[in-house]
C-alpha cells in the first residue's frame, strides 16, 4: 500500500500545483465539444486470491495478493455538448501497469503463487456538467486487463498468461489550462471477476489456476482538444525567455542490470547474475536556466522518481535459494547544456545519481528483505520544446551506473552471508514543465 500511496500522493499534489499557477480565462462549454487526446500516469492497488485445484478436486488457495505499482498511458475520446452545458463522452483508456506481488500457497509448504498485472484498457461513457473551467464527471463501461500468474514448486516455475473482462466505474474532475490543454484528475475500480487457467507440467498434479481480481486507480492526466481555439500565438524567441526557476511532471520506462553476489564468509560465493528489473517511473523535476551567449543555455536540475521495476532468479549452486531485486527510487542531481533553437532545445546532462532497491533472498518459504542505497554517476540528453510562455514539453533520455555496494545479511534464513549488487540502468521519460 505504501508504493500506491507514493505515487498517488506526488500525482495529485503535482497536478494542484501546476493548477494553481496557470491562469485560466472562463470560455464557454462549446470549447469542450470534439476530439481530444491525453497522456496519464498515476498509482494502481489490486486485490487477488488464486485458487488451484488437482485432480482429485481438491483445492490450495494463495489469498490476500494486493498487486500495487505505476501504471503510465493514453486516452483519447469525443465529447458532445448538451442542453444547460452539460456534457456527453465516450473515451478509451490503454495503459501500461507494473504491479506485482508473491504469496504462499496455504497447504503446500514449498509452493508459491505470483500475479504480475502488466495491461490495463476500458472502454467508458462519461458524463459531467461544464462550470467555469471546470468539469466534474461519473464514468463507466467494459475494462480489460493482462495477468500473468507464476506459479512455482521449488525451483520448477510455470507461467499462464490471462486476459480477463470486467466492468469499471469511477468520477473525475477536469480543469481547462487553456483553450486546448485540459488537466484531470480520476479514480476508477475496476471488477474483473474470475478467470481460469490451466497449469502444466507441475512436479505435483495441479489441474488449473482460477483468480479472481479487483483493482482501484487513481491518474492524473493532461490532454489536447483538436477543437479547442489557439489563444497563444509562439513565435520563435531567444534563449533569454527560457531563463529561471521551472517544475514539471514525468512519466516513462526503465530497464535495469543487475548481479548479485553472496559469500557465506568462507570463501564461497553463489550468484544470481542476469537480473533485469524493468517498468515505469513517474516522479517530478524542477531547476534553473541561464542564458549565456549566442542562444546557449546553462541549467542545474534535480529529479526525482518512484520506479517500479523488478526482477526476480535462481542462486547459482544453491538450488533452494532465490533472489528477488526491486528499484524503488531514483534521484538525481544534474547540469545540463544546450542551444535554443527556435522553440527548442537540444541538451546534454550528467551529474550524480541515487537510488534505493529492496534485496529478497528467500530459502524455501523463509524470506528476508533488507534496504540498500546505491550512489553512481549519470549522462543524458534530450530535447525540450515550448508549448506556450509557460508550458514546455520534453523528452529524455538518461544512463546511470550505481557501481557495487555491499551489505550483510545477519538474518539470512539460509546461512550468515554477506551481498553485493553491481547495478546500471537505463530511463526514457517524458515530462511537462511550467516555467516561471
Amino acid at each position: 500500500m505504501k508504493k500506491f500511496a507514493s505515487s498517488v500522493l506526488v500525482s495529485s499534489l503535482l497536478l494542484m500545483a501546476g493548477g494553481d499557477v496557470i491562469p485560466v480565462t472562463p470560455t464557454s462549454a462549446d470549447g469542450w465539444s470534439g476530439f481530444y487526446f491525453g497522456i496519464q500516469t498515476g498509482g494502481i492497488r489490486g486485490n487477488g486470491d488464486v485458487t488451484y485445484r488437482n485432480e482429485a478436486g481438491e483445492t490450495f488457495e494463495a489469498k490476500g495478493l494486493n498487486p500495487d505499482g505505476l501504471i503510465s498511458g493514453i486516452y483519447g475520446g469525443y465529447s458532445w455538448l448538451l442542453v444547460n452545458n452539460w456534457l456527453l463522452g465516450a473515451e478509451g483508456e490503454w495503459n501500461d501497469v507494473s504491479a506485482h506481488d508473491l504469496s504462499p500457497v496455504a497447504g503446500q509448504p514449498i509452493m508459491r503463487s505470483k500475479i504480475d498485472h502488466n495491461r490495463d484498457t476500458s472502454l467508458r461513457l462519461r458524463v459531467g456538467k461544464v462550470m467555469d473551467g471546470y468539469l466534474p464527471y461519473i464514468t463507466g463501461g467494459a475494462a480489460w486487463s493482462r495477468f500473468n500468474i507464476r506459479t512455482c514448486f521449488l525451483e520448477n516455475c510455470q507461467s499462464q498468461k490471462l486476459t480477463m473482462l470486467g466492468w469499471t466505474a469511477g468520477a473525475g474532475v477536469e480543469m481547462e489550462l487553456s483553450p486546448r490543454l485540459h488537466a484531470r484528475i480520476q479514480y476508477r475500480y475496476t471488477d474483473y471477476g474470475d478467470e481460469s487457467a490451466q497449469v502444466k507440467n507441475m512436479p505435483i498434479p495441479i489441474h488449473d489456476s482460477r483468480l479472481n481480481f479487483d483493482s482501484h486507480m487513481l491518474s492524473v492526466g493532461i490532454s489536447y482538444y483538436l477543437g479547442g481555439r489557439d489563444s497563444v500565438s509562439v513565435t520563435p524567441i531567444s534563449s533569454n525567455d527560457w531563463s529561471g526557476f521551472y517544475l514539471g511532471i514525468q512519466t516513462g520506462g526503465i530497464g535495469g542490470n543487475g548481479n548479485v553476489a553472496y559469500s557465506n564468509g568462507t570463501g564461497g560465493t553463489f550468484n544470481a547474475d542476469g537480473l533485469k528489473p524493468d517498468g515505469l517511473v513517474s516522479g517530478f523535476y524542477g531547476g534553473y536556466n541561464w542564458s549565456v551567449s549566442n542562444s546557449w543555455l546553462i541549467g542545474a536540475e534535480w529529479e526525482w522518481n518512484y520506479a517500479a521495476a523488478y526482477d526476480s532468479g535462481l542462486v547459482t549452486h544453491a538450488p533452494l535459494m532465490r533472489t528477488k531485486l526491486d528499484q524503488k527510487w531514483d534521484d538525481s542531481i544534474r547540469l545540463r547544456i544546450g542551444r535554443v533553437i527556435g522553440d527548442y532545445l537540444p541538451y546534454l546532462t550528467g551529474g550524480a545519481a541515487w537510488s534505493q532497491f529492496e534485496l529478497r533472498d528467500c530459502y524455501i518459504q523463509n524470506c528476508q528483505s533488507d534496504d540498500l542505497t546505491l550512489a553512481g554517476w549519470t549522462a543524458g540528453a534530450g530535447i525540450e520544446m515550448k508549448l506556450n510562455s509557460r508550458l514546455h514539453a520534453r523528452i529524455q533520455y538518461r544512463y546511470t551506473d550505481y557501481r557495487d555496494k555491499t551489505i550483510r545479511l545477519d538474518d539470512s534464513s539460509s546461512f550468515k552471508l554477506d551481498s553485493r549488487l553491481d547495478y546500471d540502468s537505463n530511463i526514457l521519460s517524458a515530462g511537462i514543465s511550467y516555467h516561471f
